[in-house]
């Protein structure tokens, strides 16, 4: 992921925002000297209002959701074990079908970024970064890992002069720049794909790439179990983290927060996925560009889907948290607005054009781009409304640009 947000206001409606903390940056630590997300200005308590276990159900959610998360990838790893057994048309698309059926439940985690948790600064176990940087992050160079159409020799795959290791792939994950993806999500859909040069699907990497026969072909094989193997690792760290009865996890600790801190950082992770992340780096930064490198999932063309993911895991925590049901009690119109702007960024989501590159190559005012533009409006107008909730519960919600 990039480590700031550069919008140009190509469309008079958006302005240049810098990205809180960076990607993956963490607001403050759970140990003192937190932020405090309480306004004090507020005359009234209104979370006495309400009569709700939502740090228990948010927690319960991030908890099942990571798991949703490390159980996709772990089928992964049984798909792209079954290519490289046997490596054919047949088991190569049975291991893409294994990604972009993984995807949706670690897209519906992303709401718990932004905002001190541990896929972003664990610091709870006294380590500096999350592994949310290794997990997802884009856009890719795909040069650093393997050949790339002009440059056969290309990347870690080519290189037989280092052996191969996960230590290597780690160590050269966004060292030069941010673009130089070693691993995650993107990583092995570049592996799985290939670059996307059609104009109407996806990328169409041969399964031959993955046959014995050669030290590359073993290096891709290695590269790709490798990285999936990370991933199911940094899942498995998310799991354990949200789990309740790990005394010294991020779950207990978050169970401890004053209810004021425990909402506020919700709603702060939820408003920063909707307007900073959906509508600005992954709508507005490609509308502005016009380029396929600055789509989310450019080589597989799920970057459509990935969009309503993320907006479907906003919508389930305002659910499933009892959010709404709580905001209901103590400012219904809030909770109207609330819900207004959430069905309409779910309902653009749901019709938003596919494939995206074909979107992005639409003329300026053409009907796709119209409707692109529209949905990151009604992503930012989502995560106005997130911050007057916070307001309405007595909480400050802090993002860039979001009143």
């Amino acid at each position: 992921m990039r480590k700031f947000t550069v919008i140009f206001a190509s469309f008079g409606l958006f302005t240049a925002l810098p990205a809180e903390g960076g990607e993956g940056g963490a607001i403050a630590g759970l140990s003192a000297g937190a932020r405090s997300y309480r306004l004090m200005s507020i005359a009234t308590d209104p979370l006495k209002q309400i009569d709700a276990p939502i740090k228990q159900a948010y927690i319960a959610h991030a908890f099942e959701r990571y798991s949703a998360a490390l159980a996709g990838v772990e089928s992964l790893q049984v798909a792209i074990a079954k290519l490289l057994v046997k490596p054919n048309s047949k088991t190569l698309i049975a291991a893409r079908l294994a990604w972009v059926k993984a995807r949706p439940a670690y897209l519906h985690t992303e709401v718990f970024r932004y905002v001190d948790g541990p896929i972003d600064a664990p610091a709870f176990a006294g380590s500096a970064e999350g592994p949310e940087a290794r997990l997802n992050a884009w856009p890719v160079n795909e040069a650093v890992i393997d050949y790339v159409a002009g440059a056969p020799d290309s990347g870690i795959v080519q290189n037989l002069a280092e052996p191969l290791t996960e230590a290597l792939i780690l160590s050269k994950n966004q060292v030069a720049d941010e673009a130089d993806v070693t691993t995650g999500w993107h990583a092995v859909e570049f592996l799985l794909w290939g670059q996307d040069f059609s104009a109407k699907g996806a990328g169409n990497r041969k399964a031959s790439d993955f046959a014995l026969g050669s030290e590359v072909k073993l290096r891709r094989r290695e590269y790709l179990r490798m990285t999936a193997a990370i991933m199911q690792r940094d899942l498995a760290q998310m799991v354990q983290a949200w789990t309740i009865t790990r005394r010294e996890g991020y779950a207990a600790k978050f169970a401890e927060l004053d209810s004021y801190e425990a909402i506020g950082r919700m709603l702060t992770g939820m408003a920063t996925l909707a307007s900073l992340e959906l509508a600005s780096e992954r709508l507005l930064v490609a509308l502005d560009s016009g380029t396929q490198e600055d789509e989310h999932s450019c080589f597989s063309d799920t970057s459509s889907a990935d969009l309503l993911a993320g907006v479907d895991g906003i919508a389930l925590v305002l659910e499933r948290a009892g959010l709404l049901s709580a905001l209901q009690t103590i400012d219904p119109a809030a909770a109207v607005s609330l819900k207004s702007a959430l069905q309409a960024a779910q309902s653009l989501a749901k019709r938003f054009p596919a494939p995206f590159d074909q979107m992005l190559a639409t003329p300026d005012g053409s009907a796709k781009r119209l409707h692109a533009e529209k949905t990151a409006l009604a992503l930012q107008n989502l995560a106005s409304e997130i911050s007057k909730a916070g307001r309405a519960f007595g909480v400050l919600v802090s993002v860039a640009g979001v009143r």
